[in-house]
């Protein structure tokens, strides 16, 4: 009874809320509305069977054995990374228990069965929070800052234009430094599967003969990756604009402020306040959000 009391409140808070926002994001805060509600129910009610089901860590750590792990976006979940030499057959298998699936989509499916669309996109770390906020009786106010990633993928996209265009000034480059190079590469281009790692420091690693490649043959290539990639970000950051500012417009509306963007990941950075996450989480384009804190190594 309890909880079916605070849905009935929160529902009638948000559709107050909603009635008082500005019209495009009617739909949007409508759509929040029932989720505000399928989240209580979900957390109160269905929170202790996908525990049991899954396995959810939150604050335990595992003695893991060393290898590559797949960390589950939606539950923070670990997943060892077991792949057979033999059958080429890759399986993601849950560190706590060894259950075992087929690929990651499998997974996140599994994950996110039943749960509300909002929560699926924020951080688990985060979810509590929200769902702490929006049951306040007398409603919260507090602000958290942000990293909200986006659909995009402009730096993607310009980066590969960018490669493509120049593909035969890099191959003219490094058909230079080769001459360099043993014999059997001597005047021929290097493969480059990707030149965005491709550095000073990566070609004094090739096997060279006694004699390496000169100081201005170096100094030529540096030049020339530093100013394809100047060009790539400056080409991602026009390319990203028009969505970082629909989504800064909407957040300003929903009570947040953008302060800062990147066109790498592509994300914004936006102070929000805690009980308008879902609303933010809901926003179209919007793929993951979570907490903008110092990271400590």
């Amino acid at each position: 009874m309890v909880i079916h009391r605070t849905s009935a409140f929160i529902h009638g808070r948000v559709l107050f809320i909603s009635a008082c926002l500005i019209s495009p994001l009617i739909f949007m805060v409508g759509a929040a509305e029932s989720e505000d509600i399928k989240t209580i129910d979900w957390m109160q009610e269905s929170l202790y069977e996908r525990k049991k089901l899954f396995n959810i860590p939150h604050s335990e750590n595992y003695d893991e054995p060393y290898g590559e792990f797949f960390v589950s976006p939606v539950t923070d979940v670990h997943y060892m990374i077991k792949k057979d030499t033999e059958t080429e057959i890759t399986k993601f298998c849950r560190a706590s228990d060894g259950a075992c699936y087929e690929s990651v989509s499998e997974i996140l499916e599994r994950e996110s069965r039943d749960m509300p669309g909002w929560m699926v996109k924020v951080a688990p770390s985060l979810r509590e929070r929200v769902v702490d906020e929006i049951t306040k009786v007398a409603g919260g106010n507090t602000n958290i800052k942000l990293v909200i990633e986006l659909d995009g993928q402009y730096f993607h996209e310009a980066a590969q234009e960018a490669w493509n265009a120049k593909s035969e000034e890099l191959d003219g480059i490094m058909r230079e430094i080769t001459e360099f190079s043993p014999s059997k590469h001597r005047g021929e281009s290097t493969s480059i599967e990707d030149p965005g790692r491709l550095s000073e420091e990566t070609v004094l690693n090739l096997p060279w003969d006694d004699e390496k490649p000169s100081i201005e043959l170096l100094s030529h290539l540096d030049e020339f990756l530093d100013r394809t990639r100047r060009e790539i970000y400056t080409q991602a950051d026009e390319m990203a604009l028009p969505q970082v500012s629909s989504i800064s417009e909407q957040i300003k509306i929903l009570g947040g402020e953008a302060y800062s963007y990147t066109p790498v990941l592509p994300a914004v950075f936006a102070s929000v306040p805690v009980h308008s996450i879902p609303s933010v989480a809901l926003l179209g384009g919007v793929k993951r959000i979570t907490e903008d804190s110092k990271m400590t190594v």
